[in-house]
């Protein structure tokens, strides 16, 4: 009896293996072709004429005296992108936009679906993959005008995707990778990190739509930056929008999710030509 039930046991323990290597390799391959077609959209993104960005002036902004303000444009007019999304569109129209943050994995496009459930389980190229995309809210506009602006991304356990994310809880990686970069075609947005904690489904940290500069928003901000597990020493007001990075913690409930939270910093236009 105790022969047979080590048998069975032996029997389902080279099974288990057999699954897990199986998915193991799935996994492999999988990275390897998404990381593969990543690149190759970089690349392109990278050929061609260098595109030059200005840097946008906001009425709400608070200006600074005419001498400072001039000192501050000859040094931050134009600014250095690592990629252009006119060219990446031309490869696949399912682009939106890409993210960046400088020296760390994070380099990837951004897609946004007609819900938030399809790239969940999808590639930007519309593949059925484990590693899904990086992908914008569906309610948010495609072009990162609104007051609060979501993307979510898988937390892979072998490093990529959104799975840095979670580093941020230590608060010496947030004063190494204080910018999260977003390109679009015709802009490109610096946003600054100000608040970092674990999320429940369904908080502040998901409310879309409030009205910028508005008190409802001036609140939701004010609850971000008490909610952070730690002070940031980056200051908002509702006068500048925000971008919101989601990823899930493998050591949290499934109800929870690592949240970063970045207030725009500076914004830049694509010109065509010097004035």
């Amino acid at each position: 009896m105790r022969k047979g039930f080590s048998m069975v046991l032996m029997f389902v323990s080279a099974i288990v293996l057999a699954v897990s290597i199986h998915y193991l390799h799935q996994c492999g391959e999988e990275k390897q072709q998404m990381l593969g077609e990543v690149e190759k959209l970089k690349t392109a993104g990278q050929s061609g004429q260098p595109k030059i960005y200005k840097k946008v002036k906001h009425e709400n902004t608070k200006r600074e005296d005419s001498a400072k303000q001039k000192k501050s444009d000859m040094h931050q007019q134009y600014h250095p992108v690592s990629v252009n999304l006119e060219q990446i569109e031309k490869q696949n129209s399912r682009v939106i936009a890409w993210i960046e943050i400088p020296d760390t994995p994070i380099s990837y496009p951004v897609v946004q679906g007609i819900d938030n459930e399809y790239y969940l389980m999808h590639t930007f190229l519309g593949e059925e993959s484990l590693y899904g995309s990086i992908f914008l809210d569906c309610e948010n506009s495609s072009s990162f005008a609104d007051s609060h602006s979501v993307i979510y991304g898988h937390n892979m356990q072998d490093g990529v995707m959104f799975a840095f994310l979670n580093q941020y809880e230590n608060p010496e990686v947030m004063q190494l990778h204080p910018y999260i970069y977003i390109y679009t075609s015709d802009r490109a947005f610096v946003y600054r990190i100000f608040s970092v904690y674990q999320a429940a489904i369904g908080d502040v940290s998901y409310e879309i739509g409030l009205p910028l500069g508005s008190p409802e928003y001036q609140r939701q901000l004010e609850q971000l930056v008490h909610l952070s597990e730690y002070d940031t020493g980056t200051s908002v007001d509702a006068k500048h929008p925000f971008l919101t990075l989601f990823t899930c913690n493998g050591q949290l409930a499934d109800s929870e999710r690592t949240a970063v939270h970045a207030i725009l910093e500076e914004e830049f236009e694509k010109i065509t030509k010097l004035s």
